[in-house]
């Protein structure tokens, strides 16, 4: 029974990885999205700064126009493909979780689980590290967005459809968080039991 319990333990364990693997690749796409967004509007504050303290004079309205050109086609790319990364997201997290923490019911204690249950504990704190990192940077392209100005009616009707999104990011990962650190702490409670 031992051993099918360390079997059916670490398929689990497998099981959770592989989710894991899923996730990443969602997760990277996303950040992707995000870094793109906060290159370029931190470029654009760069470029409207160097305009207002007159350090530009090279500097033409031309480039800033391209620059919130860029901003808006990252805006769209980001808000007509969110909706469905976010649920592949949700999904994957959950599945991911779900077997780790499903994991521990077969769980018995063997030096050879114990070290998995270690590694696998490491790899769901990672992954909340990697949730609350992400998380804080679609806050700061959300902050960057408030402050920049938008230049036309589709730029404004652009920042409040990433503004919806990413408040709904935001809520995601911060479950997502939570849910990760929960894991983390059954699986400490399972390793500290011997």
């Amino acid at each position: 029974m031992e051993d099918y319990n360390s079997k059916l333990f670490l398929e689990q364990l497998e099981n959770g990885k592989n989710a894991y693997k899923n996730l990443a690749s969602t997760y990277g796409q996303m950040v992707i999205q995000i870094n793109n967004l906060n290159t370029r509007v931190r470029k654009q504050m760069n470029n409207i700064s160097e305009i207002e303290e007159g350090l530009d004079s090279n500097l033409e309205e031309n480039s800033i126009q391209q620059v919130a050109q860029s901003i808006l086609e990252e805006l769209d790319t980001f808000n007509s493909s969110i909706n469905e990364n976010l649920e592949l997201f949700k999904k994957c997290i959950s599945e991911s979780l779900n077997f780790y923490t499903t994991s521990l019911q077969y769980y018995k204690q063997e030096k050879s689980e114990l070290s998995a249950l270690i590694k696998a504990r490491k790899t769901v704190l990672f992954l909340e590290a990697l949730m609350r990192k992400f998380k804080n940077k679609v806050i700061g392209v959300q902050t960057g967005l408030n402050v920049l100005p938008a230049f036309t009616e589709q730029m404004r009707h652009s920042y409040k459809a990433f503004e919806k999104n990413a408040i709904k990011l935001i809520v995601e990962l911060k479950n997502a968080e939570g849910e990760c650190l929960e894991a983390a702490k059954l699986m400490e409670s399972k390793i500290q039991v011997k």
